[in-house]
């Protein structure tokens, strides 16, 4: 509703930006005791499934660096990329380019999860044979649907926007609208 009353969701999209990057790096690093044991090239693997990192394996000071300074710079690096973007093609552009990205996003997601429900519907009577109470249980998985279609949102709203060129999106909202 707020997408298609023209509500500006910059400040939105640079949470989710800094969330994904933030949820990257905590992947990949957080399990290692020590920095010099972190597999950075597994960091940048995830990093690029978010945006091209403009900062190298030899930026972050394996002796000495923390999971917090390494969220800091990756999280840096993606908002200024993204700002550059803004910059390039305008705030008032940008803003349409979000909300169009978004509501498309927004549109094939909510498809697939009405299509999982139908199917997590056809299928949980066979939980009551199981003893369990098949309400319960579709509540249960049904949230975590839920939950997963959002985390999708998300995911697919930043990297569409970080990903494709700034011209290449101030002509997807032409498409889109």
């Amino acid at each position: 509703q707020r997408i298609l009353m023209g509500e500006d969701f910059g400040e939105q999209v640079r949470e989710m930006v800094s969330e994904l990057v933030e949820g990257a790096v905590r992947v990949h690093l957080e399990g290692e005791q020590f920095s010099e044991e972190w597999d950075l090239d597994s960091l940048f693997v995830g990093l690029r499934q978010i945006y091209d990192p403009a900062f190298k394996k030899g930026d972050i000071d394996l002796s000495s660096a923390t999971l917090e300074e390494v969220i800091d710079l990756a999280v840096d690096d993606a908002l200024a990329q993204y700002d550059e973007r803004e910059r390039l093609i305008g705030e008032e552009q940008m803003r349409s380019v979000e909300r169009a990205v978004m509501l498309q996003v927004i549109d094939t997601r909510w498809k697939d999860h009405l299509l999982d429900m139908d199917y997590l519907q056809e299928g949980i009577h066979l939980r009551a044979l199981g003893q369990r109470d098949p309400l319960v249980e579709y509540k249960g998985e049904g949230f975590d649907l839920f939950q997963d279609m959002m985390e999708s949102v998300k995911s697919s709203t930043v990297t569409t926007l970080m990903k494709n060129n700034p011209e290449d999106l101030a002509v997807f909202t032409a498409v889109t609208l």
